[in-house]
């Protein structure tokens, strides 16, 4: 390793263990250490910042008291005892306004309870309850899964009663036994995880709007202390936390259509990993292997451009930020290659192929530009057409985020289970192209009055499957102009057709369409998300333009 590669990889472990590197961009001699330190700087603020141990204010209240006896024998050098005395002040009020709105105590323990565990191992049960209080049991999983990511996953009862579902980091299957079928699977993206994996749990109330203790319980013979989690743009669940172990062993889900569902780990343990038996890939005897995964693993850039008939697009430098892990091909017309990130953790993957037809931008995308060219930003996505369906598609809505546009013969596309943040600076990275996302112009003529009870229950009725063509502005605006044409109701096709509307604007929160119906009274449709400003939000007309 060079003398700069050390001082790098000195500079990274210090801002990981939250420590004031020995050197950085401003003492360095490096022209080149320069721009690495603030490269890695500018990826590391995409991570959540740490917060400040529990016992920071008694030991701020100490350095205070030391300074000021330090500064009586000094002549007391007033502004700096002013500054730490300010800054003492700002963190008693700090946490006077938010100490109320979050539990900080018991969601820290959580997390530090986590880091001890290498591994766990419990029976899941799923219970689906009624207005009514009628509860029935939907399913029993047996669970088993790692800090790395991996898990073993075999239903006990329900549905999916012997079914086997294994990832072990290179790979993925499922077994149905009934069938006598082996189904390989993708490996990244993964969005099909089982049901309350603790780690993901702990990170949703980590980043909930509020958290509030609300009494206690007995869960599975355990002592618990219950939760009432409010998530950013969501309705209020409850979590209930181990007092012994910290750890959250139930969840309960608000009412989705009349039914609520309950998550128990009726039994848990923990362990230092996964059986290697239980992890190790075989087909059964007598087992009828599918491949839903048609990647081929190549060992070099070369041999996967040999395959596919095309050069890869030269990448940036990600030195010290990303490190390559494997490189696939799909088909004969697409290179897949895999990433990680130093830093943050988080996966990406570049996708090169061979365009097939016109580009197209889904209705629920965010429009952006990369360079010159039209691309398309989704966090979550769903996919649905292009290469991305050629690279292993898979059904509904994901926390897998995507970048995808097209240049000449080719289409690219970054697929990452990170912030839609990282993504766009890991394709900048990558492409050496600046993404730009055009700023909202929203000025309705006529606005629409809006009755926001009524908007939340339609969210309520979206998110249990109802009216999903809230979830599209351009749906949302072809039924608000029909309406205007039949004020009485529409029978049989819409007077407005979908090819005659087109998406001017739609920056994720805020979309403008046009309407080129000469029958229509509305030229322009204005929308926005109200109730929640993510892909699962609905869209509300809140006015128009008419007609000259």
């Amino acid at each position: 390793m060079s003398c700069n590669e050390e001082k790098l990889s000195r500079f990274i472990d210090s801002l990981n263990q939250e420590r004031r590197p020995a050197e950085d961009e401003y003492s360095t001699d490096s022209p080149e250490l320069k721009e690495l330190y603030q490269t890695v700087k500018r990826v590391r603020t995409l991570k959540e910042p740490a917060m400040p141990d529990k016992d920071f204010p008694v030991k701020l209240a100490r350095m205070v008291k030391k300074e000021t006896t330090v500064n009586k024998k000094r002549k007391r050098k007033w502004p700096r005892v002013a500054a730490i005395v300010a800054a003492v002040a700002v963190l008693a009020l700090v946490v006077n306004i938010f100490a109320p709105m979050k539990t900080t105590g018991i969601v820290q323990a959580m997390e530090r309870a986590f880091k001890e565990v290498d591994a766990y191992h419990g029976k899941l049960k799923i219970t689906g309850t009624n207005e009514q209080g009628d509860s029935v049991t939907q399913a029993i999983i047996e669970v088993w899964s790692d800090k790395n990511g991996n898990y073993y996953t075999k239903g006990l009862e329900g549905a999916n009663k012997n079914i086997v579902t294994v990832h072990n980091g290179d790979q993925k299957w499922q077994l149905h036994p009934d069938e006598k079928e082996i189904h390989i699977l993708n490996v990244f993206p993964d969005p099909h995880r089982f049901v309350f994996e603790i780690g993901n749990e702990i990170n949703h109330v980590k980043n909930a709007l509020t958290v509030k203790e609300t009494g206690e319980d007995t869960v599975a013979g355990r002592q618990t202390i219950v939760l009432e989690v409010v998530p950013k743009g969501g309705e209020a669940y409850k979590i209930w936390v181990d007092k012994e172990t910290n750890l959250p062993l139930q969840k309960q889900t608000p009412f989705q259509n009349a039914i609520r569902y309950t998550i128990t780990y009726e039994e848990i343990e923990f362990a230092g990993k996964i059986p290697e038996s239980l992890l190790a890939f075989h087909v059964p005897p007598g087992f009828k292997e599918i491949n839903l995964n048609p990647e081929q693993v190549v060992s070099s850039l070369t041999e996967a451009e040999v395959i596919a008939g095309f050069h890869l697009m030269k990448p940036g430098n990600l030195e010290g930020l990303y490190k390559q892990d494997k490189i696939a091909v799909v088909g004969e017309d697409i290179i897949k290659v895999y990433y990680e990130g130093l830093l943050s953790g988080g996966k990406m993957v570049f996708i090169q192929g061979k365009a097939k037809g016109d580009f197209t931008i889904a209705n629920t995308a965010l429009k952006g530009k990369i360079a010159e060219y039209d691309a398309e930003l989704q966090m979550p996505m769903e996919m649905t057409s292009g290469i991305l369906s050629g690279a292993g598609a898979y059904a509904g809505k994901t926390n897998i985020g995507t970048i995808r546009w097209q240049e000449g013969d080719f289409e690219f596309a970054v697929i990452g289970d990170t912030s839609l943040e990282e993504m766009i600076f890991f394709t900048e990275r990558i492409t050496n192209k600046k993404i730009e996302i055009p700023s909202a112009f929203f000025e309705p003529e006529i606005e629409v009055a809006v009755n926001m009870e009524e908007e939340e229950n339609a969210q309520k009725s979206v998110d249990g499957g109802s009216s999903p063509w809230r979830l599209d502005p351009l749906f949302s605006a072809q039924i608000f102009v029909s309406l205007k044409i039949s004020p009485e109701g529409i029978e049989g096709v819409y007077p407005i057709k979908l090819t005659q509307l087109k998406t001017l604007q739609n920056d994720g929160i805020t979309a403008v369409i046009e309407v080129s119906a000469e029958n229509s009274p509305v030229r322009k449709v204005y929308l926005k998300k109200l109730v929640r400003q993510d892909s699962t939000g609905i869209w509300t007309v809140v006015g128009y333009d008419p007609a000259k």
